[in-house]
């Protein structure tokens, strides 16, 4: 092979040295290179990471059945996107900080910068992409837009072929070497050597099968090598070819021996889309779930303000059932006809659930975060005595549809920032803290945490290896567990009793320096607070989330002792009740047989939620809704009074 600098593999450099970059820059960057085979990426959202010299670059199919090679490297802070070396993603999505982008590289969805940024101006880097009978090169020194493609000597066989399997390697030789050893081969169909920068194709006449080699630099001393099977359409594995047939015609023409579990399968379907005549052995919900999934989408407005959840339309649908302990499981739902989730870390949806006789409404803290927002995540304990989770746990099934309200709650960091947190749970009430570690954790900023849970026995620890591997992670994330009693096999080791002072000395020295945060049965939380107020912690910095009535403000002094009859017009219906000021809006819509979803009954859970148009109310709530809703016209309707006729929508 002709270079304009020759690389003796023997040279003794220093990494990312002059020659080597020069090298790079000459050999590679200005003309055309071989990546893949458009078989390896059959379907929408198929892709392959790869890196050519310093070019971390995706190989990906749209939405459109065309493909595209972008930059491998967020606009944001410049991490890498797709952490697989192959994969299928519906967008391309950065781990670090969400940053979302299509199959084309448009930027979707930045996360808290959609106000500040323009993101029609940061799109990934694209390159132009050539497709020569199969087979994708690209050349990184060309606009994207360029019309120049490869020349067509690059690939010289006119039949369309399939890749069947690969082989990779690492060769402890820089790239050149390698490409010697592979021109001093037999069948080379390349015959114009310098047409592709680092491919080679073999032909075998028996077998009718083509070796496509391939070689990416890694520095100076070091190459990959790629080989992959390419059979002709028309053919079957085990009838036309096998992998007995690729380690034959590897070790004949390229003195390469392969083990045979050494050798990756690829697809060797056609590139087309899905049909149900594809699937015959499957039911027919498990071929629209298949269909459904392969379908071309538009994902340019994956994260669009339009797409975020409205309870009052949407339902949720159950994807995903998790069973954590023995009565404990996690239900994951996604929205029913699309869309993502916006809310605060701790906050909590309330479900409508179809139980017999009538429909029972109950509250959950999302377990899940909102950095994650494709879907929303509830962890739920059967206790001897419930309705609704026994409910739930009984027949709710992945692909069942809910009516859910929400999302809902005070109980968030996002309130009251901090420096420095502590996280107090016992039980489930490990739910709100596990939100907000996961987003602190996935947000990657401060997240300075003393996580402590409190359970009855090991065998009730929840997220504990999730817990312990952000741990080992962060230096900022400390988590302690006590338990009050040993299992039936092992003796507990850790902090163990009811939680008390010396526990919280023991378990987080610094309390007095960090914002605590609380949840569990109300006796467990009533310790927590004599702990802290009996050291002296000021209790301005300690909150807590509970789901009893608190101690509710007092009536003003107007109101009247004996109600007058007022008029309640609900919008929507056009019906009129007329009720005592005593009686509440939820009470009045009762008895008017107007249905507004409630839950808790003393302005805990903010399930019933409605808007007054006009006319005067009083509201005496427990912190079940905003002071954003408040001035915006929004009452709690099981704690609201009407004061004069007043309209309410709905």
């Amino acid at each position: 092979m002709s270079s304009s600098i020759s690389l003796n593999s023997n040279m003794k450099l220093h990494p990312r040295s002059n020659i080597y970059q020069q090298q790079l820059k000459d050999h590679w960057y200005q003309r055309w290179i071989y990546l893949c085979q458009t078989t390896e990426i059959p379907y929408h959202g198929d892709y392959i990471a790869k890196n050519i010299g310093d070019y971390p670059l995706i190989i990906v199919r749209n939405q459109h059945d065309e493909i595209n090679i972008l930059n491998n490297s967020c606009r944001h802070r410049g991490s890498r996107i797709c952490q697989k070396e192959k994969g299928n993603e519906a967008n391309l999505v950065c781990p670090y900080h969400q940053w979302a982008y299509d199959l084309d590289g448009k930027l979707t969805y930045a996360r808290n910068m959609m106000e500040e940024i323009d993101i029609a101006n940061l799109p990934l880097k694209s390159f132009v992409c050539s497709i020569i009978n199969g087979s994708v090169y690209v050349n990184l020194s060309l606009p994207a837009d360029s019309d120049e493609q490869a020349p067509h000597e690059c690939f010289t066989v006119k039949n369309r072929h399939r890749a069947a399997y690969q082989y990779r390697i690492q060769r402890n030789v820089g790239y050149e070497a390698v490409l010697s050893q592979l021109d001093l081969s037999l069948e080379l169909l390349d015959t114009a050597e310098d047409a592709s920068a680092n491919a080679r194709f073999y032909h075998d006449t028996e077998t009718r099968g083509i070796i496509a080699a391939d070689v990416i630099p890694i520095d100076e001393h070091h190459s990959e090598l790629t080989l992959t099977y390419l059979v002709t359409s028309g053919t079957s594995e085990g009838k036309h070819f096998s992998r007995q047939d690729f380690i034959t015609q590897s070790a004949k023409d390229l003195d390469i021996i392969i083990a045979d579990d050494s050798i990756t399968p690829l697809s060797v379907k056609p590139v087309r889309p899905v049909s149900a005549e594809d699937l015959p052995a499957l039911n027919a919900r498990q071929m629209q779930d298949i269909l459904d999934k392969r379908q071309a989408i538009d994902h340019a407005d994956v994260y669009a303000p339009y797409r975020i959840w409205d309870s009052s339309k949407q339902n949720l649908v159950c994807t995903m059932i998790v069973k954590e302990t023995h009565n404990v499981r996690t239900y994951t739902f996604q929205i029913a006809d699309g869309g993502w989730f916006n809310y605060k870390p701790g906050q909590f949806i309330t479900l409508e659930l179809p139980t017999e006789g009538e429909k029972t409404l109950r509250t959950y803290t999302l377990v899940s975060s909102p950095s994650r927002p494709m879907s929303i995540s509830i962890t739920i304990k059967a206790q001897p005595n419930s309705t609704g989770t026994r409910w739930i746990f009984d027949n709710v099934k992945v692909g069942d549809s809910l009516k859910a309200y929400g999302p809902n709650g005070d109980f968030s960091f996002f309130n009251d920032p901090a420096d420095k947190y502590l996280f107090i749970s016992a039980g489930s009430g490990i739910t709100p803290m596990m939100s907000m570690t996961r987003w602190l954790y996935d947000y990657g900023g401060n997240m300075d945490v003393n996580f402590i849970s409190c359970i009855a026995s090991p065998d009730d620890i929840l997220y504990q290896s999730e817990l312990e591997r952000m741990a080992g992670r962060s230096r900022d994330i400390q988590v302690s567990w006590v338990c009050e009693n040993d299992n039936e096999l092992n003796t507990w080791t850790g902090y163990r009793g009811r939680f008390n002072k010396l526990i919280l000395g023991l378990a987080a020295p610094d309390y007095m320096d960090r914002d605590v945060y609380c949840c569990g049965p109300g006796p467990f939380m009533r310790a927590v607070r004599e702990a802290l107020d009996a050291s002296g912690y000021d209790m301005q910095h300690y909150h807590e989330e509970s789901f009893s009535g608190t101690e509710t403000t007092p009536l003003p002094d107007d109101f009247p002792t004996e109600g007058r009859s007022v008029n309640i017009t609900f919008s929507h219906s056009g019906k009129q009740h007329e009720c005592d000021q005593r009686e509440t809006i939820l009470i009045a819509a009762k008895s008017a047989n107007i249905a507004i979803p409630s839950a808790c009954g003393f302005g805990v859970c903010g399930t019933c939620k409605v808007k007054v148009n006009s006319g005067e109310t009083h509201m005496v709530h427990s912190g079940g809704i905003s002071q954003k809703d408040i001035d915006a016209g929004y009452v709690l309707a099981c704690c609201t009074n009407p004061m004069s006729d007043v309209e309410v929508e709905i």
